[in-house]
């Protein structure tokens, strides 16, 4: 999706665009990780042309999906995509039906009669291009949830060398400074009395002196040459008798080591007894699932005690699982407020993905005004996929007032990114605009979108274009004029005084009484005045 779609760092919405097939190659994903393709097809001319998804392919009923094009992606994403094709199918099958019927009489004669007969089949094909644009918001957020599945492992944890903290080197240092000092009846070198010291450390029955022998062994030094085994015996040691740094040290090498049953034992230790590291190491095991089964419920929890203390890297990982469990929301099986607390948690901690994730969220529940805002940022920071969707939602009245001409704009920066569909939208609207300017009578700005709408390939729209030049060097005879303005007033008459009839009257009206007065005309205009206010 992003983000968000939305979301994934950047849209996935793009498709390249050729003369009869779209393809969407949605492929964001990080190496390794699944991949998912959309094939949407388009065909013939202008009133034929519609989006085809997946599953319509060569499947002998809409909403039936071909598992073989779905095996590889994991559960429950399998499910769900497959979901989403079948309300695609479903959708796509009443929409194109009624496209393919369709359409009305040409009139050569006329502009306004001729573009009232193409009108319908473009508000019909823009019905498909919203349909198309649910369909990418939908396997975007989609995309979103295996990109965050994909990512679980980059998220961090802490690794240190043994050491000892202010306290333990104070007291290792006075310890070394009485051995140093003492006299033996056998004379010592200064690396014998460091040895004699070590072992004295490891077998004591202080916790403290223990674990300051395991270091002493980790590291080499002391006196003694490096021993792993001897090192780890003589931290399980200091650690059983619940000393913290043993605790925490152990954790830090099993995880550094993949043993993760003992990282997730002694690290548990240790953060229980309130170590940041610890906390932090703890949740990262959690969440995925390393010496313990995964658990992004905990793994949340102990980052967020860790962050509170101030621990950098649990921030960081708090960052990106807030974002990742809600964007995975049907996995974790969290609600949908749950969902929203933490992508907004994920934002205060600075995740950008998240803003389109959460975008893409309040979208495809429908909750436009909230979903606005976050994606006209994203738009505004110049990528072409929300672009596309800002112009999308300016042009039906989503989350925003309907504003044609800014949902025109939007589209052209969007298409000059680089983004294919919303050629395809701004192919139909700047036919449904042209169709508005007509007939108010502006024939000019009627004109220059109808010729806007065929360079993005409406076919259409041609003849429409070709009506207006004629208009204007053919002068319409008066009483041809007058009848026309009647048919069409009792036309809208029988339908209830249609708003567009009455225009397309109206239209008649102003055009005949400029060749000459009318008192009949007149009469009929005012009428028809009074119904369109």
């Amino acid at each position: 999706m992003a983000a968000i779609s939305f979301g994934l760092g950047e849209q996935t919405a793009n498709a390249q665009r050729g003369s009869t097939v779209v393809q969407q190659n949605i492929s964001h994903a990080p190496a390794g990780s699944t991949i998912i393709q959309q094939n949407i097809v388009i065909t013939g001319q202008m009133v034929k042309k519609y989006y085809a998804p997946p599953s319509c392919t060569d499947c002998d009923c809409f909403g039936k999906s071909r598992s073989k094009d779905y095996n590889s992606i994991p559960e429950p994403f399998r499910s769900q995509y497959m979901n989403i094709n079948a309300t695609f199918c479903q959708r796509y099958k009443l929409l194109s039906d009624r496209l393919f019927t369709s359409g009305g009489a040409n009139y050569a004669w006329d502009p306004v009669r001729s573009a009232q007969s193409q009108h319908q089949s473009n508000m019909l094909m823009n019905e498909l291009y919203q349909l198309n644009n649910w369909y990418i918001m939908q396997t975007n957020a989609l995309l979103n949830a295996l990109q965050a599945a994909a990512n679980q492992l980059s998220s961090g944890y802490v690794n240190q060398a043994p050491v000892y903290n202010t306290n333990e080197s104070n007291y290792a240092s006075g310890r070394s400074t009485e051995v140093y000092s003492s006299n033996y009846s056998i004379p010592e070198t200064k690396e014998e009395k460091d040895r004699r010291l070590t072992i004295e450390f490891a077998n004591s029955s202080s916790a403290m002196e223990n674990y300051l022998a395991g270091v002493f062994y980790y590291n080499g030094t002391n006196g003694v040459s490096t021993n792993r085994s001897e090192a780890l015996r003589l931290f399980r040691k200091s650690a059983d008798k619940g000393y913290l740094s043993a605790q925490r040290q152990l954790g830090f090498i099993y995880l550094e080591e993949k043993e993760y049953s003992n990282a997730m034992k002694y690290g548990k230790m240790a953060a229980e007894q309130g170590d940041a590291d610890s906390q932090n190491n703890v949740g990262w095991m959690y969440e995925n699932g390393f010496g313990i089964g995964t658990n992004q419920e905990l793994a949340i929890s102990w980052y967020e005690r860790a962050a509170a203390q101030g621990n950098t890297t649990a921030r960081i990982n708090l960052r990106d699982i807030y974002n990742n469990v809600a964007a995975l929301r049907d996995i974790n099986k969290i609600s949908d407020a749950k969902a929203e607390e933490y992508f907004r948690k994920a934002i205060n901690l600075g995740n950008e993905t998240a803003k389109l994730n959460l975008g893409s969220f309040y979208f495809n529940q429908e909750r436009y005004n909230d979903a606005f805002p976050l994606l006209l940022a994203a738009a505004e920071a110049g990528n072409a996929n929300d672009l596309n969707t800002i112009g999308y939602m300016y042009a039906n009245g989503y989350g925003i007032a309907k504003d044609i001409n800014k949902a025109l704009t939007y589209y052209e920066k969007a298409i000059a990114g680089g983004n294919s569909l919303a050629t395809s939208n701004a192919e139909v609207l700047y036919a449904i605009a042209g169709y508005d300017y007509l007939i108010d009578g502006n024939y000019a700005k009627a004109e220059e979108y109808y010729r806007k709408a065929i360079a993005y390939g409406n076919e259409g729209a041609k003849q429409i274009l070709q009506e207006i030049i004629n208009e204007k060097n053919v002068n319409k005879d008066f009483e041809l004029l007058k009848t026309n303005a009647k048919n069409t007033y009792e036309e809208a008459k029988q339908i209830g005084f249609d708003a567009d009839f009455c225009k397309i009257a109206l239209d008649y009206i102003n055009r005949a009484l400029r060749m000459q007065d009318d008192s009949e005309l007149r009469q009929l205009k005012s009428e028809l005045e009074s119904k369109v206010k």
